[in-house]
């Protein structure tokens, strides 16, 4: 209601420019921040109990949620990179193609290393190629998965 209150008067006060209409928005600014500042403390104290109960009744699973509804990890977006030299690009293109090249690149290394993996996997295979070890079956792996614990992480 506050709030209403006070976008009337700011309306009021930009179309008629007096004292009387700037001092009113003016008054009706503070309350309607007041009102706010105290709606968000009471908010913020309900969001801290409601941590409190969860903590108290053993709810980890919720506590943690809630605590991290208090953390503001949100960084902006990067709108820079360095190329090989060392420079910095801000052009949309130029980022895209040292995205580009610094993909490649990283496949290429990569393929290098899959390359010496893969023969080094050959050379085990030749020596344990004695021992065969057949697939798990689905009731098996069904069975691993339902002894699984709920809610966390594997």
């Amino acid at each position: 209601m506050a709030i209403l209150r006070k976008n009337i008067l700011r309306k009021k006060c930009l179309q008629k420019r007096t004292r009387a209409t700037n001092k009113q928005y003016k008054q009706a600014r503070k309350e309607a921040d007041k009102i706010c500042k105290v709606k968000k403390k009471q908010w913020l104290n309900n969001k801290i109990e409601q941590v409190e109960e969860a903590h108290k009744h053993n709810d980890t699973r919720k506590f943690f949620k809630d605590i991290r509804a208090f953390q503001n990890d949100r960084s902006p977006p990067i709108f820079a990179c360095k190329d090989e030299n060392g420079t910095l690009k801000t052009d949309k293109q130029g980022i895209m193609d040292r995205w580009k090249q610094y993909f490649a690149d990283l496949m290429e290394s990569d393929r290098g290393i899959d390359n010496q993996v893969q023969e080094e996997e050959e050379e085990a295979c030749t020596i344990e190629n004695d021992i065969e070890i057949e697939p798990p079956s689905y009731k098996e792996v069904s069975d691993i998965i339902n002894k699984l614990k709920r809610n966390k992480a594997p």
